[in-house]
């Protein structure tokens, strides 16, 4: 009868099979597309790798091997991944292991890049006061102003002075485009501005007795379009941490042309 050392190596020792095809955003098979396998294993550095390209039909197959877990990471020139870091497969030891299906292949989509545009980032933090003192920023220069003169204006109201750590408060946090707006969205390649269905305001909302919230947080990350007063449009990822330091992040692009198009070159 095995000990359990002995069972626990058997699990490194599962047979791994991968059947994998990639598809393009319009449902196309994406020949030549460059897979990388990692698997965790019992030889001398814990892991083994290879590497294969899909075929004509965009699949690709990883046979003969065993082991405990993979992650395949798909990528090609030209392409975007929505997986840029890769899928994780459990072969044994995980409460649901995958089961592997040649007559249904684990698809990964690629996105074909566009014609890019010379965009302006702003990659940057700001300390925001906790008692609604507007701070507003210059999205083509980063530069802050107190007092909320700038094309984004940040405000917050938060109530954490003298609380002990780990005890909820009263927080919320309002984004303004001045005679513009924004439209949240969660696209993956958020590439498009939309033309229409802008607000001028958003607001994270964070009470300390959250009853309509699943979950409180001190830390709250949106994603969204916006269109400045002058007509430009940009994307934005805005994170605010409503504690401590107290600050935001954004991290923004904006088309100086005044074009929709927000890939970047």
């Amino acid at each position: 009868m095995k000990d359990d050392a002995e069972k626990a190596q058997d699990e490194w020792r599962t047979p791994i099979e991968f059947y994998g095809e990639v598809m393009d955003e319009n449902t196309n098979p994406v020949a030549n597309a460059d897979i990388h396998f990692v698997w965790t294993d019992l030889s001398a550095t814990g892991n083994s790798e290879t590497q294969t390209t899909s075929d004509a039909n965009g699949l690709f197959s990883l046979r003969n091997t065993t082991g405990k877990n993979l992650i395949v990471t798909v990528s090609k020139q030209g392409y975007y991944a929505y997986q840029p870091f890769g899928a994780s497969f459990n072969y044994a030891g995980a409460n649901q292991n995958f089961v592997p299906d040649s007559l249904n292949p684990v698809v990964f989509w690629l996105r074909k890049k566009g014609m890019g545009e010379s965009l302006i980032e702003i990659k940057r933090n700001y300390k925001i006061p906790r008692d609604g003192t507007p701070v507003g920023i210059d999205l083509a220069t980063g530069t802050a102003t107190p007092g909320g003169s700038g094309n984004f204006v940040v405000q917050c109201w938060t109530d954490d002075q003298g609380k002990p750590p780990g005890q909820k408060y009263d927080w919320r946090c309002l984004i303004t485009i001045p005679g513009g707006g924004l439209v949240l969205s969660n696209e993956a390649f958020p590439f498009l501005a939309p033309e229409s269905g802008y607000v001028s305001t958003n607001q994270i909302a964070m009470p300390a007795d959250p009853a309509d919230l699943p979950v409180w947080k001190s830390d709250v990350d949106v994603k969204f379009y916006y269109q400045l007063s002058d007509g430009r449009y940009g994307r934005m990822k805005f994170s605010m941490i409503a504690g401590g330091d107290h600050f935001c992040m954004i991290d923004s692009f904006l088309n100086p042309s005044g074009s929709r198009n927000l890939e970047p070159q």
